[in-house]
């Protein structure tokens, strides 16, 4: 593990990226004591009224700050989003190493399981889980994590095999070391790197997920700031008030690319090929 963190801590791209990222999700994830205004006070006379003083970015259809919408609604998808990533990657790490480590008949089936499910579109599969636990956040977010496990579990069930047989296991098997001690010990430090490359890149993908479920109706319920239910209340002003579809529209964008880009920076710096 020593090695890796050596590697992260030498390489300024990654610090700059990972200085960027926290910022841009700190600052959002502040919003409640940031936003000038009440995100949900509905003023039906300003309604789609310009920026004042008062309101620096104008308000919506019903009156409300658009500024403090949007920082309310950061607030939500990122930690919606936070939430889910560190859930699926805990899941899904815990069982894919449990199941590579115990072996015989339960990785066998485990895994027959997870080729099954990984056949189907997450998507898809992430509409019928919604179908299940209903419209909102939290059932969207539970709904995504019930799907989403499934790659961490592959992933950290294929590098575990990779060391199942290594010479360092087997001799502490016979030493008489017990098997939570073997993954806490030996198995977890050398998983950890691909789970935390993993997590980084698929922040963007579960941001966008959660998004497109609010855009779609089936996340976020009024009267909720959130971007991606900002976006389908914005879209029928496009022409009025273009500012309530874009601003939501960039600032996903903006923080996919910016958890992307340092997701591919770590895989690069957390390359086992490269040198320290």
């Amino acid at each position: 593990m020593s090695i890796w963190l050596i590697r992260l801590w030498r390489d300024m791209p990654l610090r700059t990226l990972f200085f960027l990222n926290v910022l841009a999700a700190g600052f959002f994830l502040l919003a409640p004591f940031l936003a000038p205004n009440d995100p949900l006070e509905v003023h039906a006379d300003l309604a789609l009224a310009a920026p004042s003083t008062l309101y620096p970015l104008g308000n919506d259809a019903l009156g409300r700050c658009f500024l403090s919408r949007l920082l309310a609604g950061g607030s939500g998808s990122l930690f919606f989003t936070f939430f889910i990533v560190l859930a699926v990657a805990f899941l899904g790490m815990g069982l894919g190493m449990t199941a590579a480590l115990v072996g015989g008949r339960i990785e066998f089936l485990f895994m027959r399981f997870l080729d099954v499910a990984l056949s189907v579109p997450t998507m898809a599969l992430t509409l019928v889980m919604v179908a299940v636990f209903g419209n909102g956040l939290t059932t969207t977010a539970l709904a995504i994590i019930s799907v989403s496990w499934l790659v961490y579990a592959r992933t950290s069930h294929a590098v575990v095999l990779g060391f199942r047989e290594s010479g360092f296991v087997q001799q502490a098997r016979m030493g008489g070391v017990g098997r939570g001690r073997i993954l806490s010990h030996y198995v977890l430090p050398n998983v950890l790197p691909h789970i935390i490359i993993l997590m980084t890149q698929d922040f963007g993908d579960k941001l966008l997920m959660l998004s497109t479920l609010s855009l779609l109706g089936l996340g976020a319920q009024p009267p909720t700031p959130e971007w991606g239910f900002m976006l389908s209340e914005g879209k029928a002003y496009l022409e009025r008030a273009p500012l309530l579809l874009i601003a939501p529209g960039f600032l996903i964008f903006f923080h996919v690319v910016l958890f992307n880009l340092l997701g591919d920076r770590l895989q690069d710096v957390l390359d086992p090929k490269r040198g320290i």
